[in-house]
């Protein structure tokens, strides 16, 4: 027998079966919150072993709650919700078996780490940051956002300290943070929706465990202060990355310098040694994109390398390949000598252009692409941005120029 809410309903009694057991909501049934209908648990509430519970209407869960059942939604509604409302205390979010969410909200004002999570939550819909961090257990619990789904309002009074996972082909950004610091980190669409990644931000210094006196030559300094721990757990894509930093936490000596000597770097596992991933900066959102695909994952923090705006390298970077002899082509004033690279990627990471000792003997960059994967190389290259990474010596050191290339008609 399944039992269906049509109406607005507080309950804190036993579902299916009259047992009292030390003032908590028992679920060990069958029970339909249907579309259009309020629920309410004033109590802690138990999805028991038996219960079954679907949720496609709009559930106040206002104390701890512990699934050992199924709890989820029908798969063809998206109307589903789940308002965790503490208000006397934080909420532990505990059980043996998993918790399928369409949509939730997160707002409980009465604790700091508002809600303790022991247990795995997927997501399918949208998440709701409003108040309170979702302090996801290390070894039992996290979050992950199944393919299409999507969060808001993250900040430092609302995001997720611990894992977080995403599934699918769309670009995300991460609802991470720690110790009442939200740092974000993005990445762009991967290939496929069986692509999924994992991201966690850690407040810590990390250069007692990966050791910042093993790095290329090009990197002078790198964060001492955090870093972040990323991952693809399932599929074969790679993405473009998206690191965030903060005055309050990140080191001035990184962020006052000049746009083009910060950049992102990985530590490499195989080498034992800190890696430039490239960074393109975005002052106004406090943000450092990698230029291309990241080239391997685990561990990856910000970090300031040798400063190529002092070079006198001014970059044209916008084309229009129409022969009017204007911008025709991407130039370089004042690169000198054989020994660089060019490499031109596009806005997923693809890279559409690669030539040694630019611009030598005829080899420039006209807005058309020179890739493998082109079947047709006579054709423009679609107007839009892309991004640019000169590779070149300075001083004996191999220096990393990038930013961004538009291509107008």
């Amino acid at each position: 027998m399944t039992f269906f809410l049509k109406k607005y309903l507080i309950f804190c009694f036993v579902l299916l079966i009259p047992i009292i057991c030390d003032a908590q909501t028992v679920n060990q049934g069958m029970f339909s919150v249907e579309p259009g209908t309020q629920l309410s648990t004033i109590e802690k509430f138990k999805n028991d072993v038996s219960g079954d519970f679907v949720n496609d209407g709009e559930l106040f869960l206002y104390n701890h709650f512990e699934n050992d059942g199924y709890f989820g939604f029908s798969p063809n509604l998206s109307s589903g919700i789940v308002r965790f409302r503490g208000q006397q205390g934080y909420q532990n979010i505990v059980g043996n078996l998993p918790i399928d969410l369409n949509n939730v909200e997160f707002n409980n004002v009465s604790d700091k780490y508002a809600f303790r999570v022991s247990n795995d939550i997927a997501v399918f819909g949208k998440v709701d940051f409003q108040k309170g961090i979702v302090k996801s257990d290390p070894l039992l619990g996290s979050l992950v956002f199944e393919d299409g789904a999507t969060c808001f309002n993250a900040d430092d009074d609302s995001y997720v300290e611990g894992l977080v996972e995403k599934k699918g082909n769309d670009s995300f950004v991460f609802p991470i943070g720690q110790n009442s610091k939200y740092r974000l980190a993005g990445i762009t669409a991967p290939e496929t929706i069986n692509d999924a990644y994992t991201q966690k931000y850690v407040l810590d210094n990390p250069n007692a465990i990966y050791p910042f006196s093993n790095k290329e030559a090009s990197i002078e300094v790198i964060n001492n202060k955090e870093y972040w721990v990323f991952e693809r757990v399932a599929g074969k894509a790679d993405v473009i990355l998206t690191l965030s930093w903060d005055e309050t936490t990140t080191p001035s000596e990184l962020t006052s310098g000049s746009d083009e000597s910060l950049h992102i770097v990985r530590w490499d596992a195989n080498k034992k040694l800190w890696v430039d991933q490239g960074g393109v900066v975005d002052k106004g959102d406090k943000t450092v994109t990698s230029p291309v695909e990241v080239t391997g994952y685990g561990v990856f923090t910000i970090a300031r390398v040798v400063d190529s705006s002092s070079d006198n390298i001014i970059v044209n970077n916008a084309i229009s390949p129409n022969g009017d002899g204007k911008n025709d082509y991407l130039k370089f004033q004042g690169l000198i000598g054989e020994d660089n690279t060019v490499e031109i990627y596009n806005r997923w990471g693809t890279k559409v252009y690669e030539t040694k000792a630019y611009d030598t003997n005829g080899n420039v960059f006209s807005g058309y692409s020179e890739s493998s994967m082109t079947i047709d190389k006579s054709a423009k290259l679609p107007v839009g941005t892309y991004f640019y990474v000169l590779t070149y010596k300075k001083s004996g050191k191999t220096t990393k120029k990038v930013g961004y290339l538009y291509i107008n008609l």
